[in-house]
């Protein structure tokens, strides 16, 4: 009365030869008819069982087919199930549960239980192994690829290319963009313009052609129109610097011994100077001088002003044996005779 589905299909067509038998008997032709596939179906089961929820889940279903199978394995190897058990496990509880070595199935249980509480740790099947060789070749770094161009709207007017209209970064911040890819391009730093390489540090005196670039990116240079009303007007943006009139010694600064109509001379070469300048002292001993066409003033770096009403035109100085032509501005200097400026340095 307790055989149903293909069991009792069956049980009706052996029921006239078996219906008298004894119970050992009936019992063997039973595991015999479906015994020997049921066996077969665990086995297939352990051989593909999966870890794909928890390992506590994976551990219920590994030990209830275990149990199964001990219905037709009484004498079956400890180590072959534990084997079993491992190999189901996730890659990455796997690979920690077996540099345990785990001696039965219920240690690699325990092991992977408690690998899973703990946490996942780095995914090893997404580790690659890298190439390694006697020799360490340093990495070529060729130059860094220039810049997309710069895309342009098409629903805006078509500018005349007969008309000398040129295109410009719209802001100051799109220049210097496109003054660092460029520096980047070259495989330069974009700072001070030498050659990059790993651990390059920029220079303390920042090279004349940086300056020009930045000059020529930003257009700060006057056009002639310009400069001829300066002329009219009177110099503007002339400075000189607190190492020129204080004598204090800079890293900027160069000292020299020198000549200026047969006088012994003490020479600064400063670059924070705009203008090459002379001293009043040494000026009233020389001639040659001339007024300004308008008397100007020179910016001092501390905020201070010194006015300039007299100058030398092309005036003739030398170094050793090294001769020089200036314009001379005059002005009250204590520590120096001579400061030659940015002027001379372009």
């Amino acid at each position: 009365m307790h055989i149903s589905g293909p069991a009792a299909r069956w049980w009706q067509s052996v029921e006239s030869r078996l219906s008298h038998v004894s119970w050992k008997i009936f019992r063997t032709h039973l595991l015999d008819r479906f015994g020997k596939d049921e066996h077969d179906l665990l086995i297939r089961k352990l051989f593909h069982i999966k870890q794909t929820g928890t390992v506590a889940e994976y551990i219920s279903q590994f030990t209830e087919l275990v149990d199964q199978l001990a219905a037709y394995e009484s004498t079956a190897d400890s180590k072959y199930y534990t084997m079993c058990f491992i190999d189901g496990l996730r890659p990455e509880i796997r690979s920690i549960v077996l540099l345990h070595r785990p001696r039965n199935l219920d240690t690699a249980c325990a092991l992977a239980s408690l690998q899973d509480e703990v946490g996942d740790p780095p995914k090893l099947r997404d580790f690659k192994r890298p190439a390694y060789s006697s020799f360490t070749a340093a990495p070529v770094k060729g130059p860094h690829p220039l810049p997309s161009p710069a895309q342009f709207d098409k629903s805006k007017p078509a500018v005349d290319s007969k008309s000398p209209v040129s295109v410009q970064p719209s802001s100051d911040q799109d220049k210097l963009t496109a003054l660092k890819a460029y520096h980047r391009a070259m495989g330069q730093c974009y700072k001070c313009g030498d050659k990059w390489s790993r651990g390059h540090s920029c220079p303390q005196a920042v090279q004349l052609h940086v300056v020009q670039e930045l000059w020529e990116l930003f257009q700060l240079h006057t056009d002639e129109a310009a400069d001829s009303s300066q002329d009219s007007e009177g110099e503007l943006n002339v400075a000189i610097s607190m190492a020129a009139l204080t004598g204090i010694q800079t890293p900027r600064t160069l000292k020299f011994r020198g000549h200026l109509q047969s006088h012994d001379i003490l020479i600064l070469l400063d670059s924070g100077s705009s203008h090459t300048f002379v001293g009043q002292a040494l000026a009233a001993q020389l001639v040659g001088s001339i007024p300004v066409a308008k008397p100007f003033t020179v910016q001092v770096a501390d905020g201070g002003h010194l006015l300039c009403v007299s100058e030398f035109r092309a005036c003739h100085w030398s170094i050793h044996s090294y001769e020089f032509q200036s314009d001379l501005k005059i002005l009250p200097l204590q520590h120096y005779d001579l400061i030659v400026g940015m002027d001379w340095l372009e």
